[in-house]
């Protein structure tokens, strides 16, 4: 399945999400940049309050598009062990990357909800990006939200890798995915058109919502 952009992902999502609509209890969860266009589409449909959930993946060396691993709100890094070896990544890079990521998380909460923490507990959370690849960032923002008492978890994406939904759906209550292609190398190939999104748009469409 190739979507022609974000917003229609976003759309096309939230008809598969409709029995959450005009419930009090529900919250739309979505990890910035690209995902907060997806969980506009989702708020709109839902008529659920949008909000992001900062994580950042860690980049490779020399590499910084293949997420070796990611951190979460909480600052807990998680890796790719796999990678990381397979990779011969060292303890130092890794300490190293993981404060720039500290940083930047720390900015993005500042930036997108003025440094005000995440209150979910007793709500129905649906966090969602707009692909999973290799299921690290997502993964960081599942496991920082196991112990923040939601009622229900519930993982939705448009596109994903298949073996990292199964990983994935692991962590949380219920999973809605569109298409799990088993050739998958990047989310941008399953849009026609996948534009970087700013953090300008962001912010805009925060406002908007």
């Amino acid at each position: 399945m190739v979507f022609s952009d974000r917003k229609q992902a976003g759309q096309l999502l939230g008809e598969k999400l409709v029995d959450f609509a005009h419930r009090e209890d529900v919250v739309i969860l979505a990890i910035p940049r690209g995902g907060v266009i997806v969980g506009f589409e989702l708020a709109k449909k839902l008529h659920a309050p949008l909000q992001v959930l900062v994580t950042k993946k860690i980049g490779a060396p020399e590499n910084s598009e293949l997420a070796i691993g990611a951190v979460a709100e909480d600052g807990r890094p998680i890796f790719n062990e796999d990678l990381v070896r397979r990779l011969h990544v060292t303890d130092a890079y890794l300490r190293t990357a993981t404060a720039l990521v500290h940083k930047k998380i720390a900015d993005y909460i500042q930036q997108f909800r003025d440094g005000k923490v995440l209150h979910v507990s007793g709500k129905v959370v649906i966090i969602t990006d707009d692909g999973v690849a290799t299921g690290s960032t997502m993964e960081a923002a599942l496991s920082w939200l196991q112990g923040k008492h939601a009622s229900e978890i519930i993982l939705a994406v448009p596109t994903g890798a298949k073996e990292s939904m199964v990983r994935l759906e692991k962590l949380a209550d219920r999973t809605v995915v569109l298409d799990t292609p088993l050739w998958f190398t990047a989310v941008g190939q399953f849009y026609r058109n996948f534009p970087q999104v700013t953090d300008r748009e962001v912010k805009q469409i925060l406002r908007a919502s």
